[in-house]
């Protein structure tokens, strides 16, 4: 009994065929499944899965077992042999949902895993058949990797919902379904038994696959509507097919040639089939029927014979003898093989022929007992050794003939055998019966059994007709199907069958529609090639056209060129494309030629190298034979003139003419020499065309740019587009040069003023970095301004004022209540003294642009307070002493009696009065000599002077110990110079040398030639003078504490600090030079350096 739960069948199990062609089909299916296995990346995609996904996945191959044959719906054929084969017998509604959820969940080897377990409950529970397994598991695959799959359009949006990959992938099952059937039905009923049997149950067993693939479909749409993050969106790829025309003409031809083949192929086959399953049906009924009635015929007429023979008199005769040789005449006259003469007890009274046997069979007595019961004839069958029946055929005798007693004959089976001769047998592989009432098969010989008539559920109802009945069923021996029809025999109960195999349909039906498919192959292999042919010369020029577009959209492509010599719209366009092509590269040309001319007058902003590349620039772009600039010079009156080309130099004549023209118009184009003659009234020399555009910067004409041909040319739209952007940067050029040439010099002049002025100047930027530093600061800081420039402020100073004062009021962002940035601060750097004015640069529009610091050396200035500071008090202290000497011996004069003593106070007064003069003539001489008044020029002899003034110091020289000594040649060229003032200064050099250096022996006065000067020296052998302290010497009001011929340690001399000043200042006014040698105990040597000038005799400066 069926299992109405699970399965189909009572005893769950596989049936495993030996069969080579099954066991070779499974092998082929378990390959096929281990490669879409495999080729699935298994290892990669199961370690990909998580917790949610292996738990999904237990759950789906249990679930897939389970349902794979819950609840089969039995389906109500109305043939019985769809009913009893388990492939159509039932529908498992549920059992492709679980692999499809994987398939969509998952991925394609869950699929396979969880098919192959709904292929092992189909196997068990319905089918038996191992291939199933594998089959089932490849509709998984399948049915995932069409839901899987991501390619756009509406035909695989369509193949992606479920339920329509469900029912395509389960198509997969009839496949196998029908070669297992092939493979297991071929070694018994053929290959054409076998491929009808497949061909049948494959056919009719794709609508139960259809709707358990569209039921299982369904219920995954329903499960996805509810948990769409089942399903994640992978995006879309466009479709092979769409990627190639060629590929999209070639697939739809083929499956336009696939549909009109096989649709074509289908109708003729269904027809033909149809219409020889008719005629053969209509065949066998003509033939039994006809079968039958000779069946009835020959069996009448060999009746009637045994009747004749029974009222015949020789039967009654008492000899036995003659009444065998009657029966043996009658037998060999009408082709008994026996005639036997019976009584009623069924003994055998006489006999002739060859299947005679001593007694009757039981079969025999009964059918004499039958004879004799209804006094007629009887057939009948009997069997003989060997189980071969005998057909046997009981007549009474009649009046005439002995009574009780009956003939008893042996039919020849070629007597009955003509009857079938009708039945078709040997085009169709059938056979005709002769059958008793019993079902013995009694012709032919050779189907010795019994048959049993179809059952009539078996009739064929398409088939049968008023005629006689058809029936389809399966032969017990092959499994095959086969056609049977069958008629009574009237009056014996006998009947005539015929028997055809189904496969002789399919035989008739591929005969017919063989060469027919043959003729559409080939009329679609022709038009295949046909149309190959066409979409590779519609598609080469297109894919060409497709590679030059992305070589060119990736940067190239214009060189590579797409040809066809089609006449059509197809060449049409690729003649098109060409001249795109070449129309791109020219405009690709041009823009290269404009970037790279950009590119050069972008980087100089000198007007001769920038225009030699716009002019380089025209004659790559055009071909001319020259271009020419003509362009104002701001600096000078002649214009600036520049010129490209072989021609250039000649076309001179034409710059005049063509600025003066210019001026008024916007462009001249002349396309032959003629036309330049009468338009410049000029002769055009070389230029048989020309074309000249002004160069108008801001709207103001400043120069024109021309060029020439040597031949007439005609300047179309493109090249003078081309010829106004050149111009236009030509015009670019000429107004940047002169900006440059403005903000130049007014960099240059402010430059000037930065590295010239003493002050020094930093700069800084909106971030605090440094912007600029002059040279001052770098000598003063002792940095480098490309070090420091781009540097936070407080990080460039920071090693050259430690303090941080300036830099933290450059800072805008230390800027604050208690850093207010501008204003002023004074700081030590190196030894020296700076005061810094700080003030914040502000843009037009009040935005904060940094701070300025400009930085003045104050160390002179605070020198020279010191000095004032000294000076004062030296000089109060100077004058204050006589004053107070004067006073005291003033205020003792009138006290003191004695006059000797009174006039010894009185010189004491005088000396201090004219050491008081003394001190006002020096200060009175110093500023004369710096103001430059009353200064009297003369030729003088300087050795002269040096012995005029030994001579005069000779007498305090020997008291201060000190012998003067002069050496100066006596050929000495004259020097121009002041007498009174240069003998001051030498004055002033001998009374230092007395006056700090006494008691140290000969004091040199010598003078000497040194080029184009005169060199006093004055030596002494004195302490010397410190180093820190021969710098400041000659400065005003200084009076160091240094040993030497100077200073002395001490033992400070009198004296203001205004005679080595003097000495200075009488040298500058000379246009000479002073300076110091000395070393501590070494003694000092003084020079004084005057140049020696040619003068006019006893001219006075």
């Amino acid at each position: 009994m069926p299992n109405d739960f699970w399965g189909t069948v009572g005893s769950p199990g596989l049936s495993l065929s030996g069969e080579p062609l099954a066991v070779g089909l499974l092998g082929l299916a378990a390959g096929l499944l281990a490669w879409a296995f495999v080729s699935g990346n298994p290892r990669r995609v199961f370690r990909d899965m998580n917790r949610g996904q292996w738990a999904l996945f237990v759950a789906l191959a249990v679930a897939s077992f389970l349902l794979s044959q819950l609840f089969p719906v039995y389906l109500p054929w109305a043939n019985p042999l769809l009913r009893a084969h388990p492939t159509t017998t039932a529908l498992a509604l549920l059992s492709a949902a679980p692999y499809l959820l994987a398939g969509v969940a998952l991925n394609v080897p869950a699929a396979l895993v969880i098919g192959l377990l709904a292929g092992l409950g189909r196997a068990l529970g319905q089918t038996g058949a191992p291939v199933d397994l594998v089959a089932v598991a490849l509709a998984a695959g399948a049915s995932a990797l069409l839901m899987r799959q991501n390619y756009a359009g509406r035909f695989f949006a369509g193949l992606r919902r479920p339920p329509v990959a469900g029912a395509l992938g389960r198509l997969i099952l009839p496949l196998f379904t029908a070669l297992a059937i092939l493979a297991g039905a071929m070694p018994t009923a053929g290959f054409y038994g076998a491929f009808d049997l497949a061909l049948f149950f494959g056919l009719w067993s794709v609508l139960p696959a259809l709707g358990e693939g569209l039921v299982g479909g369904g219920i995954t749409s329903a499960v996805l509507w509810i948990a769409p993050q089942w399903r994640p969106d992978r995006g879309l790829l466009p479709s092979p097919l769409q990627r190639s025309l060629q590929r999209q003409l070639v697939a739809a031809f083929l499956t336009f040639a696939a549909v009109v083949v096989l649709l074509s192929a289908g109708v003729a086959f269904y027809f033909a089939a149809r219409g020889a399953e008719r005629a053969l049906a209509e065949q066998m009924r003509l033939a039994v029927s006809a079968g039958a009635a000779g069946v009835a015929t020959r069996q009448s007429d060999l009746s009637a014979a045994l009747a004749r023979y029974g009222a015949d008199p020789a039967l009654a005769a008492a000899d036995p003898a003659a009444k065998s040789a009657a029966l043996g005449r009658w037998q060999a006259d009408t082709g008994f093989q026996s005639i036997r003469l019976v009584d009623e007890t069924g003994a055998v009274v006489t006999g002739a022929g060859g299947d005679l046997a001593g007694e009757l069979s039981a079969a025999e007595r009964q059918l004499v007992a039958a004879a004799f019961n209804s006094g007629s004839a009887r057939w009948g069958s009997a069997e003989m050794a060997g189980g071969t029946p005998a057909i046997r055929v009981v007549v009474p005798t009649g009046a005439g003939g002995p009574s009780g007693a009956a003939l008893l004959a042996g039919v020849d089976p070629v007597v009955l055998g003509e009857a079938l001769a009708a039945v078709p047998a040997s085009e169709t592989g059938g056979q005709g019966l002769i059958v008793d009432a019993a079902g013995r098969v009694l012709l032919p010989g050779s189907a010795v059994g019994q048959w049993s008539a179809p059952a009539s559920e078996q009739r064929s109802g398409r088939l049968s007709a008023a005629g006689g009945d058809i029936y389809i069923a399966l032969d017990p021996a092959t499994g095959a199907r086969q056609l049977v029809a069958y008629s009574a025999v009237p009056g014996s109960g006998w009947k005539v069958v015929a028997i055809v195999p189904h496969a002789a349909i399919l035989r008739r039906a591929l005969a017919i529609i063989g060469p027919l498919a043959l003729l559409l192959l080939a009329v679609s292999s022709l038009f295949y090639g046909l149309v190959a042919a066409l979409g590779r010369d519609i598609s080469r020029p297109l894919a060409e056209m497709s590679r030059a577009s992305r070589a060119i959209a990736g940067g190239g492509g214009l060189e590579r060129p797409v040809r066809s010599e089609r006449e059509d719209e197809v060449g049409q366009l690729t003649l098109a494309f060409s001249q795109m092509q070449r129309a791109l590269r020219q405009r690709l040309d041009e823009l290269s030629l404009l970037l790279s001319v950009s590119n050069d007058v972008a980087a100089t902003v000198h007007i001769d190298e920038g225009m030699t590349a716009v002019l380089q620039g025209v004659l790559r772009g055009t071909g001319a034979a020259g271009a020419r600039a003509v362009v104002r010079n701001p600096n000078a009156p002649a214009p600036l003139i520049f010129a490209e080309g072989p021609a250039a130099g000649s076309l001179s004549a034409l710059d005049r003419p063509l600025l003066l023209r210019l001026r008024s118009v916007d462009e001249l184009a002349y396309g032959s020499a003629d036309e330049i003659a009468a338009g410049l009234a000029v002769d055009a020399g070389p230029a048989a065309a020309l074309f000249a555009l002004p160069l108008r910067p801001g709207g103001v004409f400043e120069g024109v740019l021309y060029l020439a041909y040597r031949q007439p040319h005609y300047f179309d739209s493109d090249e003078r587009g081309l010829l106004r952007t050149l111009a236009g940067q030509a015009t670019v050029l000429v107004q940047n040069a002169h900006l440059f040439a403005a903000a130049e010099g007014g960099r240059r002049r402010l430059a000037a003023i930065l590295a010239s002025t003493t002050n020094g100047v930093i700069v800084t930027d909106p971030t605090d970095r440094v912007l600029l530093v002059n040279p001052a600061v770098e000598r003063a800081f002792g940095l480098r301004a490309t070090a420091v420039t781009g540097r936070p402020v407080i990080d460039a100073l920071a090693a050259a004022e430690p303090s941080g004062a300036l830099a933290g009021r450059l800072s805008l962002s230390q800027s604050g209540a208690g850093n207010p940035g501008d204003g002023k601060v004074e700081l030590e750097v190196g030894g020296r003294s700076y005061l810094a004015g700080i003030s914040t640069v502000y843009s037009s529009k009040g935005r904060t642009m940094g701070r300025v610091a400009v930085l003045q050396d104050v160390s002179d200035i605070r020198e020279v307070e010191r000095m004032k500071s000294d000076f004062v008090a030296g000089i109060s202290h100077d004058l204050l002493s006589p004053l107070t000497y004067m006073h005291n011996y003033a205020a003792m004069l009138p006290v003191v009696d004695d006059d000797a003593l009174a006039g010894e106070y009185a010189e004491k007064i005088m000396a201090g009065i004219e050491r008081m003069k003394r001190l006002v003539n020096d200060l009175l001489d110093l500023a004369r000599i710096e103001a430059g008044l009353n200064l009297q020029f003369d030729r003088v002899q300087v050795a002269e002077v040096l012995a005029e003034v030994a001579q005069e110091y000779a007498s305090p020289a020997h008291v201060a110990g000190v012998r003067l000594m002069v050496a100066a040649p006596a050929d000495l060229p004259l020097v121009v110079a002041d007498p009174m003032l240069l003998r001051r200064a030498i004055t002033n050099l001998v009374t230092n040398g007395l006056k700090y250096a006494p008691q140290s022996g000969p004091l040199m006065l010598e003078a000497t030639q040194d080029g184009d000067e005169i060199v006093i020296r004055v030596a002494d052998h004195g302490p010397g003078i410190d180093a820190a302290e021969q710098a400041h010497l000659f400065e005003k009001f200084y009076r160091g504490q240094g040993a030497g011929t100077g200073y002395r340690a001490g033992d400070r001399a009198g004296g203001a600090g205004l005679g080595l000043a003097i000495v200075k200042s009488v040298a500058d006014h000379h246009g000479g030079r002073v300076w110091c040698e000395s070393a501590p105990g070494t003694g000092s040597a003084f020079y004084l350096a005057l140049p020696i000038r040619g003068a006019e005799p006893d001219r006075v400066y």
